[in-house]
């Protein structure tokens, strides 16, 4: 007999918007028209982009109302795709109230789904404007709750599996499972520490820090230098609040998400120094699953400081998948006039990457490489000539 078990992963996408002052766009849009959400995706499978439209001025079977719907931006070169979805908003508790709740469409590119009432007037009066003090406004789930019409807030999860749909690496927990709670415990209460790191008073073990950093063991191993004689450890590159972070690490295996939100660069760069290669890797991947067209830059940067070239094939990845809207941004705009050759680079092979996959879905296996190494083959390139680019720049000079 045969024995098999399959995991079919869905992916999941998530936004949460806030509206403001949607009485002044209510009172001065007309029926048909929209406000747009940023577009949201997941950073496994970038090419499923998602947007939601808010409707505030809709008048159907005599009745006003605010509607909301999702739209499907990406799947350009995709079959179309089921997706479950809901909407909600909350109340002033702080429970969920569905407009839309667990509603299975079918999208492909530039497909909306239904328009799902948020908000609907208690009036018939389609003469009046009844929007601009929003008192009659109340949810449509029966709530007697009136709508605030200074501040609107929309949640939105979209769930779909990727069939035939190109993902990215799966972006790695960010947690340990092999945590020791007592060694954690051991470290926050000072328990028979041996070590002081300065600038402010961090009591530590050596054990910890040997086994966990090469450097801090070959320090401790040379009897002539100071960290060996007296336990004391001077740290002048990198805050107290970020080394006590890395110290946890050490300690627990774990690193919590808010920590890697505020300060993976730094966490990265003092992680390099000491030589804590599963440290860096968090921080790497943490990095890759953020990228975003407002940090692409200084992600960008941050990946050829260091030589990443897991988060650079991350960079270029965003960069071909959004590349129709971010070369028409400001962030690229700037992100060009400071570090040309590195934009000139990221369009290079953002190409390549491309017409590899054209040739991957035209061309037979068998016949690549013959095809590819005979000169008179139009897929046959010279070699380009070498050039040897500027370093990237920040915004205040050159990186050293």
């Amino acid at each position: 007999m045969i024995s098999d078990v399959s995991t079919l992963e869905s992916i999941t996408c998530k936004i949460e918007w806030k509206l403001y002052n949607l009485n002044k766009h209510g009172h001065l849009m007309q029926n048909d028209q929209f406000l747009t959400s940023k577009e949201f995706y997941n950073s496994k499978c970038p090419s499923v982009k998602w947007q939601l439209r808010v409707y505030p001025n809709i008048w159907q079977l005599n009745s006003a109302g605010i509607y909301v719907s999702l739209v499907q931006v990406g799947l350009k070169d995709s079959k179309p795709l089921k997706a479950q979805f809901n909407i909600y908003t909350l109340d002033g508790a702080g429970n969920k109230l569905f407009c839309c709740p667990s509603t299975t469409f079918v999208f492909k590119h530039g497909t909306e789904s239904d328009k799902y009432q948020v908000f609907k007037s208690q009036t018939t009066d389609k003469s009046s404007d009844n929007l601009e003090n929003g008192g009659d406004y109340v949810l449509v789930n029966g709530s007697s709750d009136a709508l605030n019409l200074d501040f609107l807030l929309l949640y939105c999860e979209v769930e779909f599996v990727p069939y035939n749909i190109k993902c990215e690496n799966e972006i790695v927990d960010f947690s340990s499972e092999s945590s020791s709670q007592r060694s954690l415990d051991m470290f926050k209460e000072g328990i028979l520490t041996d070590c002081v790191v300065e600038n402010e008073l961090i009591n530590t073990h050596k054990f910890i820090l040997a086994k966990n950093s090469v450097v801090f063991q070959k320090m401790f191993e040379q009897m002539g230098m100071t960290e060996a004689q007296n336990g004391k450890i001077k740290i002048v590159d990198t805050s107290p609040e970020c080394f006590k972070a890395m110290l946890e690490y050490f300690y627990s295996g774990e690193i919590d998400e808010k920590t890697l939100e505020k300060h993976s660069k730094d966490l990265f760069a003092i992680a390099h120094k000491y030589q804590v290669k599963q440290l860096m890797d968090v921080c790497e991947d943490y990095m890759i699953s953020t990228i975003a067209a407002e940090n692409f830059s200084k992600v960008c940067l941050f990946a050829e400081l260091y030589r990443l070239s897991k988060l650079k094939k991350a960079c270029v990845t965003f960069f071909s998948a959004n590349k129709q809207s971010f070369l028409v941004s400001k962030e690229w705009k700037e992100f060009k006039s400071l570090n040309n050759d590195l934009a000139f680079r990221l369009l290079e092979l953002s190409a390549l990457k491309e017409e590899k996959q054209i040739e991957g879905k035209q061309v037979c296996p068998k016949c690549e490489q013959r095809r590819n190494s005979s000169r008179y083959s139009p897929y046959y390139r010279q070699p380009s000539p070498s050039y040897t680019p500027t370093p990237p720049v920040y915004a205040g000079g050159s990186i050293v």
